[in-house]
């Protein structure tokens, strides 16, 4: 055995060199993103650690191989104190920037797909959810003959929902509203898929053609689709004639949106006779509530009661406004009873600030304040999200405490502070709070073509 070799063994089996081995050690290029996440707590540590090195060009590695390793380190990234060096501080927030808009971009940008073959619809799913990272299938309890079930595709750079729209139309599959949660999308046999797998032997319906799918476009991570069309006409007070498009507005699973707008002056719909459509509100802003478990959202969006030898809208152009998490950070207070009130932390344009804590019979409230750099309206009084942030109290020995209800103290366009109750005595415990940050807003174009009027 070599020498130098042996040396570090016996010295790895005293203990005395391993951290000095194992901090030094060298990462691949080609490895850094398959550190697990063990290897990558500790190769982060120690690049932070060195950002503080008195030799500049050990410095300037630790900041650029940070970068390199990925949006992961934004996880183990440990938030800069009093008492970091300045310089430190600085380098520390050009990692996290270059990390947060990258983040970003991969929130905003459609996921790809890319395979080809004859496969099961089952495995189909599996693929499509290991290249976009979203969480897409059917559920346990399917019969294995939809799961099963042999197709044929072939993807080259598709998009998620252009290829998930395949493998649902060759399996006979749609979207089961209620059968998922946040992040999670579940798709059901159809009704008709259903009798023919319970009537194997039934000749199919003659001379039927399966129905044409509504107009729908994909537009970054969004699917959006015309559903309905509705018409009514007031005999007694005209002015009250309206007509309704609805659409069907969905999401890649991995991404929930805060909020999403659709302000009716950016609407322009075109007849089949190439007229203009009027919108009966131009100054209308349509708004639904997302719920992080329902994975799609409806807009009714009222124009003017066409005339009876108007059949098709050609074309309807409009842009949503989508408020989007750029990324779910996670903020860390170490023994809160240690802490003074106004302890903050900053992330990715988040800030949360630890306001004390009070007694409360036999409750303890712990008040916590969320504010942003940028206001995009993301905490406008009407949006709930913010009290879906995960909020918990940790010992030392990793038992968590969860949050036993909560109240609103205020709220202003970029800040929100809440109370959160436990009735466990926090001064010797960490709060761990997590919310999405670096809110973004993102305009989503609508093109739909020839929906048919009734």
């Amino acid at each position: 055995m070599n020498p130098m070799v042996r040396f570090f063994l016996m010295a790895m089996l005293v203990g005395g060199l391993a951290p000095i081995f194992s901090a030094q050690k060298v990462v691949a290029q080609d490895d850094k993103q398959a550190l697990s996440d063990m290897e990558l707590i500790e190769r982060v540590a120690f690049l932070q650690r060195a950002l503080e090195s008195p030799e500049i060009p050990k410095r300037d590695e630790a900041e650029k191989e940070l970068i390199e390793l990925g949006v992961r380190v934004l996880d183990y990234l440990d938030a800069t104190t009093e008492k970091t060096p300045s310089d430190a501080v600085e380098r520390t927030n050009r990692v996290r920037a270059a990390l947060e808009k990258i983040a970003v971009a991969s929130v905003t940008q459609a996921s790809k797909v890319n395979f080809k073959g004859k496969m099961s619809v089952g495995q189909a799913l599996k693929k499509i959810s290991t290249q976009t990272g979203n969480d897409v299938a059917m559920p346990d309890e399917t019969p294995d003959v939809f799961r099963d079930r042999e197709i044929e595709v072939e993807f080259k750079d598709a998009e998620f929902w252009e290829a998930l729209a395949d493998v649902m139309k060759k399996g006979e599959l749609v979207v089961d509203v209620y059968g998922g949660g946040q992040g999670i999308l579940r798709l059901t046999p159809t009704d008709q898929a259903r009798i023919a797998a319970a009537n194997p032997g039934a000749a199919p319906p003659k001379d039927k053609k399966p129905a044409a799918g509504p107009p729908r476009n994909v537009s970054g991570i969004f699917d959006l689709a015309v559903t309905q069309v509705n018409a009514s006409r007031n005999l007694t007070n005209p002015a009250l004639n309206y007509c309704n498009i609805q659409v069907l507005i969905r999401w890649e699973p991995r991404v929930t949106p805060i909020s999403i707008v659709l302000p009716a002056s950016t609407i322009k719909a075109i007849d089949e006779f190439d007229n203009a459509i009027v919108v009966t509100n131009k100054e209308a802003v349509m708004s639904g509530t997302v719920q992080p478990e329902i994975p799609e959202l409806e807009f009714s969006i009222p124009i003017g009661l066409l005339d009876r030898q108007i059949e098709v809208i050609k074309s309807f152009d409009a842009t949503i406004d989508a408020v989007l998490p750029g990324r779910v950070e996670t903020f860390k207070f170490k023994k809160l009873g240690d802490l003074e009130s106004g302890a903050r932390q900053t992330k990715a344009g988040a800030t949360v600030t630890f306001e004390g804590i009070a007694k409360n019979e036999d409750l303890f409230g712990v008040t916590i304040s969320l504010s942003f750099d940028e206001e995009h309206n993301a905490l406008e009084s009407h949006q709930s999200w913010v009290y879906n942030n995960t909020v918990q109290l940790k010992n030392d020995k990793g038992e968590v405490f969860e949050a036993l209800a909560y109240e609103g103290v205020r709220q202003t366009n970029n800040e929100v502070v809440i109370r959160y109750y436990f009735d466990q005595d926090p001064k010797n415990l960490g709060l761990f709070y997590k919310t999405p940050a670096a809110i973004v807003k993102v305009p989503v174009k609508i093109s739909l073509r020839n929906i048919p009027l009734p």
